[in-house]
């Protein structure tokens, strides 16, 4: 299975967690990537199995640019296994709530 962790951070807490996920994916033997969502390119998403997308929270949601993603990129991976994970220091709102349906 080859996966890519897609992560959006701001503190670099995010990016901890990607960077936990990556090496925990990797150390079952699968192949996974890492990647800032600025870098993705979109076209070499359909070449992955599971597709991970991490972010902080926002004023009790996901970054605009994480809602753009979903909503321009991720349509076009479609039949993807997908999950989504955030960071947050006390709110973490509805990211999981949002966040989620949107990947499907």
């Amino acid at each position: 299975m080859k996966s890519i962790v897609i992560y959006n951070s701001m503190s670099g807490n995010t990016k901890k967690i990607a960077e936990a996920i990556h090496a925990g994916i990797s150390q079952c033997g699968e192949q996974c990537d890492i990647v800032k969502i600025k870098d993705v390119n979109t076209r070499d998403l359909a070449g992955y199995d599971l597709i991970g997308l991490g972010s902080y929270i926002l004023n009790i949601r996901e970054p605009a640019n994480v809602t753009n993603f979903i909503q321009d990129t991720m349509r076009s991976a479609e039949g993807k296994h997908a999950f989504a994970f955030c960071t947050h220091g006390a709110l973490p709102g509805y990211y999981l709530v949002r966040v989620v349906p949107a990947m499907i």
